[in-house]
């Protein structure tokens, strides 16, 4: 065969499967939804009695997690669409999806997840948005400029409080498991190369009942303490079992996933990318990876296969 016909070839057969793969994530993000919204109106129930909704994970914090990182590709396809008219039946679902899982988000009542949600769904916004303002005059203005920034500020620093004050205890909560984790006196086997998997869930008991006893804590900190199977943070859990090296090969990934590349990328790939931010910050928001990643990963193995 030709050489550019092999090349076009190529190039088509990657096209296909990259439209397999965001189809099936859309696909599957729609049959959570509606297992979600038919949790939350009384049409199905939870397998777990403890929660009202939690899709197919049964967990709503894994669920909102899920719903949090993919939103951002929604929103990718969505303003994508939108400028073509052909579309336009497409953008009006892709529209109605994104305002239901928002609404499931805010069911949730997941903190993580929304602000994984926000930041991958800016980027989004501000890639698709930014050389538009960039060419307008508006921006370059210091009357427009100065007060847009503060009035910015201000609102993420109310949000922030907001958010932190809405399930106060277990923010706290978390801190208190991250303070003893790094607090505690006794050595690790092994920090380059991990300690082994379900490290953290069997010593932590011990860890905080060593920082009562020899710190006392906070009388705040023993009416939050409890039995703790995460740390709250991919990082923190993953340096401790799987050892720093992986842990610093793994964010190395991240930072190049996330930090580089932001020129020409097509709908795919931008939304990849913001999904990649939000998974990132729900790492850091103590979120279990495997969970959330399962259904996203399930369904892009099978269609690549194909």
């Amino acid at each position: 065969a030709h050489p550019v016909r092999r090349q076009r070839t190529a190039a088509d057969t990657a096209y296909r499967k990259h439209n397999r793969c965001h189809r099936s994530d859309v696909a599957t993000v729609a049959v959570e939804t509606v297992l979600g919204i038919a949790q939350s109106i009384g049409l199905l129930e939870n397998s777990d009695p403890q929660f009202i909704i939690g899709g197919s994970m049964t967990n709503p914090g894994a669920y909102a997690g899920y719903l949090g990182v993919t939103t951002p590709l929604i929103l990718s396809l969505l303003v994508s669409y939108k400028k073509n008219k052909r579309f336009e039946n497409i953008c009006y679902i892709l529209g109605g999806l994104f305002i239901l899982v928002c609404y499931l988000l805010i069911l949730s009542r997941s903190r993580g997840a929304w602000i994984a949600c926000g930041a991958g769904c800016l980027c989004v916004l501000c890639y698709r948005y930014a050389r538009f303002l960039r060419g307008t005059n508006y921006w370059s203005k210091k009357a427009i400029r100065t007060p847009t920034i503060i009035l910015s500020a201000v609102l993420i620093i109310a949000s922030g409080f907001f958010v932190f004050k809405m399930k106060e205890d277990s923010a706290l909560g978390r801190i208190l498991v991250w303070k003893v984790t790094l607090s505690t006196p006794h050595p690790h086997a092994s920090l380059l190369w991990g300690n082994g998997i379900g490290y953290f869930e069997s010593q932590y008991g011990k860890w905080q009942a060593d920082y009562f006893r020899e710190k006392e804590g906070t009388e705040k900190e023993r009416h939050i303490a409890g039995y703790v199977t995460t740390a709250y943070n991919e990082f923190l859990e993953l340096g401790l079992e799987q050892g720093i090296i992986v842990t610093a090969c793994i964010a190395a990934l991240l930072v190049m996933a996330t930090g580089t590349g932001w020129k020409n990328l097509s709908t795919i790939e931008l939304g990849a990318k913001a999904s990649i931010v939000s998974i990132t910050i729900c790492d850091c928001a103590g979120f279990i990876t495997e969970d959330i990643a399962k259904d996203i990963i399930s369904q892009n193995n099978v269609e690549l296969l194909r």
